[in-house]
């Protein structure tokens, strides 16, 4: 898992300019993943003679559950995250505005 990834070395060697990075990549691999997640669903949902991989029909709706479980553990732990570098960057402009003054 790639965002596993990110995250460890982000915790090696941990800075705030490190998280912000650890986020924006997270955020990209994130974006591809709900591209994945996508490409599975017009899979399961499309033309299953032409479909590359043949599911039996009694999983189709576990695939989907899961997946979209998937999606929304990942978006949840986007969102912490953003909103963490969020606080961040509003804590670094308040000092910044605090000191000019």
């Amino acid at each position: 898992e790639i965002g596993s990834i990110f995250y460890n070395a982000y915790n090696k060697n941990k800075s705030e300019k490190n998280y912000i990075r650890f986020t924006i990549a997270y955020s990209i691999s994130r974006g591809f993943f709900i591209v994945w997640t996508v490409y599975l669903y017009k899979q399961l949902l499309g033309d299953r003679a032409t479909s590359p991989t043949q599911f039996p029909s009694y999983m189709i709706p576990f695939i989907f559950f899961f997946q979209t479980l998937l999606v929304i553990v990942n978006l949840h732990f986007l969102s912490v995250h953003l909103r963490k570098v969020s606080r961040i960057i509003w804590k670094r402009k308040e000092s910044k505005d605090a000191k000019s003054l």
